[in-house]
């Protein structure tokens, strides 16, 4: 086939190594989009990955073929794909690297889902404590007018805000939290009952198949609502509407391992 008359893309897979070059067969041609999880040969074996774009340039060497994955194939917003962009290149490191420390495991490695709501504490706590309708209020107006601003709250207890964010839950959509740790996660988690199928949960302690769960549930669009440690930044959210960071001069928020980084700073 003559390289002018191909169609190639190139695909980043969870690995040390920045993306290669495939080419795209034309029955897989509509189907085949910036995002998109699927298979490509990798060292004598087919492995997952994610496709970052068209190459109108591709190298003058011998090409594979990719192939779509089997089932409906899951897409990784383009917004998270530009992060993974300018990590590597803002900590000088290979994009696959950055994803492989970033996305969940999971997407790339499937286990066997786990459904259902698995309770992790008691909410009991949170009930009866007035929060300030203007601090709900004027986040709830600044998401609705699609433009990026902060707030910084200085609550006067944990309680009231957990109990705030527990309230902003309930009106906005596609919404990731953060916590410091493992205990706080699953303490909102459970709180967050009411609202049933929109909320998911990421953090080190989840089994392999319960990530499995969430993680379909956020590419599928059926969580809207990510709470967890740090690793949730990275969350494969379709939208992104709000972000909220729970006691934000917490240094559990640096990543000292790997890619060394301060989530404060990747979202200022």
């Amino acid at each position: 086939m003559i390289k002018s008359l191909m169609h190639c893309f190139d695909v980043l897979f969870p690995i040390n190594l920045g993306p290669l070059t495939y080419i795209c067969p034309e029955s897989l041609l509509e189907k085949v989009q910036p995002g998109m999880i699927i298979q490509a040969p990798l060292r004598n074996k087919l492995t997952k990955g994610i496709v970052i774009g068209r190459n109108a340039a591709p190298p003058d060497a011998p090409l594979k073929e990719l192939q779509v994955c089997p089932g409906e194939p899951a897409v990784i917003g383009k917004s998270l794909l530009k992060l993974i962009s300018w990590m590597a290149d803002y900590y000088i490191a290979a994009e696959g690297l950055v994803l492989k420390q970033t996305l969940p495991g999971e997407l790339f490695t499937k286990t066997q889902a786990r459904k259902g709501r698995k309770e992790a504490g008691c909410s009991d706590r949170f009930g009866g404590l007035h929060i300030g309708q203007k601090d709900c209020l004027d986040i709830i107006a600044a998401v609705s007018s699609n433009m990026y601003k902060g707030f910084l709250l200085h609550a006067p207890s944990l309680l009231y805000e957990q109990s705030l964010v527990l309230e902003l839950l309930k009106t906005v959509k596609n919404v990731i939290v953060l916590v410091p740790d493992i205990a706080q996660a699953n303490l909102l988690y459970s709180a967050s009952e009411d609202l049933g199928e929109r909320v998911s949960l990421l953090h080190g302690e989840i089994s392999r198949g319960r990530r499995s769960e969430y993680v379909d549930g956020l590419l599928s669009g059926r969580h809207d609502i990510v709470i967890g440690t740090r690793a949730a930044l990275f969350a494969p959210l379709k939208k992104v509407s709000l972000i909220i960071v729970l006691n934000e001069h917490s240094r559990s928020y640096k990543i000292e391992e790997g890619i060394r980084c301060n989530l404060r700073m990747l979202l200022s």
